[in-house]
C-alpha cells in the first residue's frame, strides 16, 4: 500500500492541461530578462566575486576531482555545494570561452527562476482553482527586479527558490516524497535552510490514516529522507576540514544575536528593492493573511506555513549570524530568499483580494458598477508603475556596476597575474574567486575560506605567506599586516583599481583597489 499525502489534489486540479494564455509568465520572465541586461558588463560578468569561488569547485566537480580548491586539495569551502554541481556541466564548454562560460552559468539561473515562477503559478492555480489567478500571480513576480538580479548575479539563490516552490507545488499535487526530497536540498544551496528542516517534516508527512506499519519507521523514512543529502555534506566537511560544516561557517558567520534593532535592518533589508518596497507589498500579505483565515483546508495550512512562515525563519537564521547592511548587494544578498517568498505571498495575495473582489461585484453589483471598480483598481495599480520603475532601473544599473567593478579590479588582476608569473608562483590573495579560476596559479586563500590550513591554525598563514611568491591584496590589509616580519621581504610592483565611488558591490572603502606585491629576491616576468 502506497503513501498518500493529505494533500490531495481536487478532481478540478487532476487536468493538468494548459491553455496558450498562460505561458503569459514566462512571456512576462523573457521581457523581464531582456530589459533588465543594461550592457554587456551585466551579462558577461559576475557582480561579486564569490560568483567565481563557486564556478572554481563547479570546474574541479565537472572534471571527476569533486571539491577542490587547489590541485589534489579536497576543500569544503563552499557555501552552496549543490549550486556548484548544477552549474559544472557549463565547464565542458570552456573552449568556447570565458564569456561564454558566465552566460552558460546565468542561463541555467535563469532556467531555475522560470522553474520558480511556474511552481508559484501551480500553487496559486491549486488554491484558487483559478488559471487566471495562476498566470496573474506568476507573471507578477516574473518583473520583480529583485528577482532579476539574483538571476544575473551567478548565485545560488534562483536554485534555492526553485527548490522552494517546487516542493511546495509537489506537495500541494499529493507528492510527498518529491517535495521531501526537494526541500531536503535547500540545506546543501544554502546552510541557513538547515532550520528549515523540521518544517519540513510537518509539511511533508503523509496524513496519519494512510500510513502503513510502526510509527518509528514513518518517522524514520521522512528523517532519512529530510536528512540525507546534508548529512553528506557535513560527511565531507568532515573528511576534509575535520569540522562537520564549511569553513566559511566559522570564519563568516558571526556568534548567534538577535534584538530589535537587527529584526528592524533584516525587515528594512528584506523590503527595500522590487514589488517588496511597494505599499501594495504589505497589502498582498495581508491579502494572504486574510485567504489562509478565510480558509481552513490543509492545503491553505500548508501554503502559509511553507510561504510566509518558512520565509520568517530563514530570516531568522541570516539575522541572528549574519552582518546586514541596507547598501551593496554583497551583504543584502544574504535575505534574498526570504523576501522573494515573500514577494511571491504578497502577490498572491494582491490577486486573491481582485479576484475575490470581482466575483463579489458580478454578483451584487450591475455591470457598470463593476466596471467603474475595475477601473479604479486599474488607476491604484498605476500609481505604484513609477516607483516599481525606479526601483527597476536603479537595481539594473547597480546590476552593469557591480559586474564592471569586478572586472576591473579582479579579472584585470587575475590576467595580469596570468601573464606576469610563472607557473610554479604560489599567490596570496584576499578575493579567491577569479584570482584562482583565471590565473591558473597556485592560489593561497588568506582569508582561510577555501584553505582548511588558514581556517583552523592562526599561525598557518605567516608561516604560509614565507612561502609565496607574491601577494595580490587589498592595500588595507597589507597595512593591518606590514609589521610582520614576513611582509616586509615584499615589494608592491603593480596596482588594480578603479576611484572608489565606482565601486558599488559593497560600500567596503580599500577594496576598490588590489596592490600585486613581489618577493623581493624575484624577478617580474616579462
Amino acid at each position: 500500500m502506497k503513501l498518500k499525502s493529505y494533500l490531495t489534489p481536487s478532481p478540478r486540479e487532476e487536468d493538468l492541461s494548459w491553455r496558450w494564455w498562460e505561458l503569459s509568465p514566462l512571456v512576462c520572465f523573457c521581457f523581464g530578462l531582456y530589459f533588465f541586461v543594461l550592457n554587456s558588463w551585466s551579462l558577461w560578468s559576475f557582480p561579486l566575486d564569490d560568483a567565481w569561488i563557486h564556478q572554481v569547485y563547479a570546474r574541479s566537480f565537472a572534471w571527476g576531482k569533486g571539491f577542490q580548491y587547489l590541485s589534489g586539495v579536497q576543500e569544503a569551502g563552499s557555501t552552496s555545494p549543490l549550486w556548484s554541481i548544477v552549474t559544472a556541466p557549463v565547464h565542458w564548454f570552456y573552449g568556447f570561452g570565458i564569456q561564454t562560460l558566465v552566460v552558460l552559468v546565468k542561463s541555467i539561473a535563469a532556467f531555475c527562476g522560470l522553474l520558480f515562477l511556474l511552481s508559484l503559478q501551480r500553487i496559486a492555480r491549486h488554491l484558487t482553482q483559478s488559471r487566471w489567478v495562476g498566470v496573474a500571480t506568476a507573471s507578477l513576480i516574473a518583473f520583480d527586479p529583485r528577482l532579476l538580479f539574483a538571476i544575473f548575479s551567478g548565485m545560488e539563490t534562483p536554485l534555492l527558490i526553485a527548490l522552494w516552490g517546487g516542493a511546495l507545488a509537489a506537495g500541494l499535487r499529493g507528492r510527498p516524497w518529491i517535495g521531501l526530497l526537494l526541500w531536503s536540498l535547500m540545506p546543501v544551496t544554502r546552510p541557513e535552510a538547515l532550520l528549515l528542516l523540521p518544517l519540513g517534516a510537518f509539511l511533508f508527512w503523509p496524513y496519519p490514516k494512510e500510513t502503513v506499519g510502526p510509527l518509528w519507521k514513518n518517522v524514520a523514512r521522512v528523517c532519512l529522507g529530510l536528512g540525507l543529502p546534508m548529512s553528506g555534506w557535513m560527511l565531507f566537511c568532515l573528511y576534509s576540514n575535520g569540522h562537520l560544516l564549511p569553513n566559511t561557517f566559522y570564519i563568516k558567520a558571526s556568534s548567534f544575536s538577535l534584538g530589535w534593532k537587527q529584526v528592524v535592518l533584516a525587515w528594512s533589508v528584506t523590503t527595500q528593492h522590487g514589488w517588496s518596497a511597494l505599499p501594495l507589498f504589505s497589502l498582498g500579505l495581508l491579502g494572504f493573511l486574510l485567504f489562509g483565515m478565510n480558509s481552513s483546508n490543509r492545503s491553505t495550512l500548508f501554503v502559509l506555513v511553507g510561504l510566509f512562515l518558512a520565509p520568517l525563519v530563514y530570516l531568522f537564521g541570516v539575522v541572528s549570524t549574519r552582518e546586514l547592511y541596507l547598501t551593496g548587494y554583497y551583504w543584502t544578498r544574504w535575505a534574498d530568499p526570504a523576501s522573494l517568498l515573500f514577494t511571491a505571498a504578497s502577490c498572491f495575495g494582491f490577486v486573491w483580494l481582485g479576484w475575490w473582489a470581482v466575483l463579489r461585484l458580478r454578483s451584487s453589483l450591475p455591470k457598470q458598477a463593476s466596471l467603474v471598480v475595475s477601473g479604479l483598481s486599474l488607476i491604484l495599480i498605476g500609481a505604484f508603475v513609477q516607483p516599481w520603475s525606479h526601483s527597476f532601473q536603479e537595481r539594473r544599473h547597480r546590476l552593469a556596476a557591480d559586474s564592471r567593478a569586478i572586472f576591473l579590479v579582479n579579472t584585470q588582476t587575475a590576467l595580469w597575474l596570468k601573464k606576469h608569473t610563472s607557473p610554479k608562483d604560489v599567490i596570496g590573495v584576499n578575493d579567491a574567486g577569479v584570482l584562482r579560476f583565471l590565473s591558473g596559479r597556485k592560489v593561497i586563500d588568506l582569508i582561510g575560506l577555501n584553505d582548511k590550513r588558514i581556517a583552523f591554525d592562526q599561525g598557518a598563514q605567516a608561516d604560509m605567506i614565507r612561502k609565496m611568491d607574491w601577494l595580490a591584496i587589498f592595500p588595507h590589509v597589507f597595512t593591518r599586516w606590514s609589521s610582520k616580519q614576513a611582509l616586509q621581504e615584499f615589494k608592491a610592483v603593480f596596482a588594480v583599481g578603479i576611484p572608489f565611488r565606482e565601486y558599488t558591490p559593497c560600500p567596503c572603502p580599500g577594496q576598490e583597489r588590489i596592490i600585486l606585491f613581489r618577493r623581493k629576491q624575484q624577478h617580474t616576468k616579462h
